[in-house]
C-alpha cells in the first residue's frame, strides 16, 4: 500500500483528454469486499438514466448493464484483492459483452495475479517506491518540515536508517 495507484488512477481519471475519449466514467472503491452483486449496484448506480439499481439478484442486473451501458465507458475498479478468476468472469461478463467498443477497464491492486486475471493483455504497471535521492528529500520534508534540512548529524543518521527500511514508499513517510 502507499505506492500511488489509486493516485495514479484518479489523475488518468480525471483527465480531461481521457475524459474526451469516454461518454461513461464510472468508478468504484471495492478492497476487500468482493460482492459480483454489489459491485453490479455500484456499476449501474453512476450509468445515468439506469433503473435497475434497486435490484438483488445479479442476472437482473447484468440485464441493467446490457441495457444501459450502451455506451464507451471507462471502469475503474481501486483497491481490488479477489484472485478467483470465476467470480471475476461473473462480474466482467456483461461488461465484456458491452456494445459499445474501446472500453476500458483500469484496476488497482497489490497483486500482480489479480492484473493477470483482470487482463487480457499483460498490460500492466508495477508502481515501485520512489528513488532513493527523491525519497530522501521528500522524507526529509516529511519529518524535518524542510526538504533541505542540515540540522543535527544524528538525527539526520536515524532518519536515514528509518527511510532506507521505508523502501521509496511515499505513503509510510
Amino acid at each position: 500500500g502507499g505506492r500511488g495507484k489509486t493516485t495514479l488512477a484518479r489523475l488518468v481519471y480525471h483527465d480531461p483528454e481521457v475524459k474526451d475519449k469516454f461518454d461513461i466514467m464510472l468508478w468504484i472503491y471495492v478492497s476487500a469486499n468482493f460482492d459480483e452483486v454489489k459491485l453490479t449496484q455500484g456499476i449501474l448506480e453512476q450509468i445515468p438514466g439506469c433503473e435497475f439499481k434497486s435490484a438483488k439478484n445479479l442476472t437482473v442486473l447484468q440485464r441493467g448493464i446490457n441495457k444501459y451501458l450502451t455506451k464507451r465507458f471507462l471502469l475503474v475498479l481501486d483497491d481490488m484483492w479477489e484472485e478467483s478468476e470465476g467470480r471475476w468472469d461473473k462480474l466482467l461478463a456483461p461488461l465484456r459483452s458491452a456494445q459499445a467498443k474501446g472500453n476500458v477497464l483500469l484496476v488497482t491492486t497489490r497483486k500482480l495475479s489479480v492484473a493477470r486475471i483482470t487482463s487480457n493483455t499483460e498490460a500492466h504497471i508495477d508502481l515501485d517506491g520512489m528513488k532513493k535521492d527523491d525519497f530522501w528529500l521528500f522524507f526529509k520534508r516529511c519529518i524535518f518540515g524542510d526538504e533541505n534540512y542540515q540540522g543535527q548529524r544524528k538525527l539526520q543518521n536515524i532518519a536515514k536508517k528509518i527511510a532506507t527500511r521505508l523502501n521509496g514508499n511515499p505513503f509510510a513517510a
